[in-house]
């Protein structure tokens, strides 16, 4: 059986891809990590990286085996979580991570409220891209994921927490519902590459990646707006965002036949020790954020192409 320290030394040199990096997380010598994961490949009977790789990556082998290090990793902690109780000195420990163009508003919300609900839990906080937040939940850096969904994966469950209208704001048009034909030559202001608010943007709008013809890269939809009250155009705005938002209410537009929307939802990993926390900080996002009334007439909107 793989050490507790075997352990954390795979998992810091798969996150860092270089041994002394991975060695000074650990607190160790990078003779001693190298030493260790040889230990335990030794133990395995086979690499478990391949060291002609650069950056240092995973062998066939490794990649088969990551998912049982994982269990092995959260069953050492879930011990020791345990150990402490027995003592009286437990301390709980939640890992947050969200999207930014969700975080924008959910951590002002919910901040007070988790505050008075869950007094003795330390909460972490950060906020990720899509693609870095499923890879932060598959290897168990996170708790907790909320994001836009659906997601569908055998090694993370997925919780359905809210949908949420998305709304065009725009001065270019004086009417309160426009068309989306109406957007076709108007021009559009989108967040950079891996916001997932930009994907359903683009597929609701039918946009063309070379429509975006200007070179802003962030995930910063507030100057997003002030370009649309600057210079014209139009961008989506999320419903629940839009209180944290300084917007002309004259700009906010509906959509003639449609109800666009998203589907935010809360992943947590399959089997965890933490399961009545992350339950309870679930729920309280359901019931601060109320399922629409025309839910059945909504247009989910997809987050990725």
């Amino acid at each position: 059986m793989l050490s507790f320290a075997q352990v954390q030394y795979i998992l810091s040199l798969i996150e860092f891809q270089h041994f002394q990096r991975a060695a000074d997380a650990c607190f160790v010598t990078q003779p001693t990590l190298s030493m260790q994961i040889k230990k335990a490949e030794e133990l395995m009977g086979s690499a478990i990286f391949d060291r002609d790789k650069n950056p240092i990556e995973l062998s066939p082998f490794g990649r088969k085996i990551l998912p049982h290090v994982l269990e092995i990793n959260s069953a050492y902690q879930a011990l020791s979580d345990e150990l402490d109780k027995s003592k009286g000195v437990h301390n709980f420990n939640i890992r947050l991570a969200v999207i930014p163009t969700i975080a924008a508003y959910l951590i002002p919300d919910m901040f007070k409220i988790w505050q008075s609900s869950m007094p003795n839990v330390e909460l972490e906080v950060i906020e990720l891209k899509t693609s870095e937040l499923l890879e932060a939940i598959e290897m168990r850096k996170i708790d907790i994921g909320i994001l836009a969904g659906p997601i569908v994966s055998s090694n993370v469950k997925s919780q359905i927490l809210y949908y949420e209208p998305l709304h065009i704001y725009s001065g270019d048009f004086p009417n309160e519902s426009i068309s989306v034909d109406e957007l076709i030559n108007a021009k559009p202001w989108l967040l950079s590459e891996g916001n997932c608010l930009r994907t359903q943007m683009m597929d609701f709008c039918n946009l063309k990646e070379s429509k975006n013809n200007w070179n802003y890269t962030g995930g910063n939809l507030p100057v997003i707006i002030n370009m649309v009250n600057q210079e014209g155009g139009y961008t989506i705005l999320p419903k629940h965002y839009m209180p944290h938002l300084m917007l002309n209410g004259a700009y906010v537009k509906c959509i003639e036949g449609y109800h666009p929307a998203r589907q935010v939802v809360g992943l947590y990993p399959t089997r965890t020790s933490k399961i009545k926390l992350i339950q309870s900080l679930l729920q309280s996002i359901q019931q601060y954020y109320p399922m629409p009334e025309n839910i059945n007439q909504l247009d989910v909107l997809p987050w990725k192409n």
